[in-house]
């Protein structure tokens, strides 16, 4: 996949490091598939893969998690 896009840090109130990586692969000029993976303290804990109607079905939520926000 190469290095991702976008990577989006967060901590728990208990001090937990949170990732979101974003990969983008562009179809065509106008049409992008977007990959996430979530990482909790460098351990991968999630993905998400996103676009043409198609999606990686291994063990991955129905929706797109979110980090947990610092509350």
């Amino acid at each position: 996949w190469g290095g991702p896009q976008t990577i989006h840090t967060t901590f728990t109130k208990d001090g937990i490091r949170q990732e979101e990586w974003i990969f983008e692969d562009w179809e065509d000029a106008a049409t992008v598939r977007h990959r996430y993976l979530y990482f909790e303290e460098g351990i991968l804990v999630g993905g998400w893969y996103q676009g043409s109607r198609e999606r990686d079905a291994r063990n991955l939520p129905s929706s797109k998690p979110r980090p947990r926000s610092e509350s």
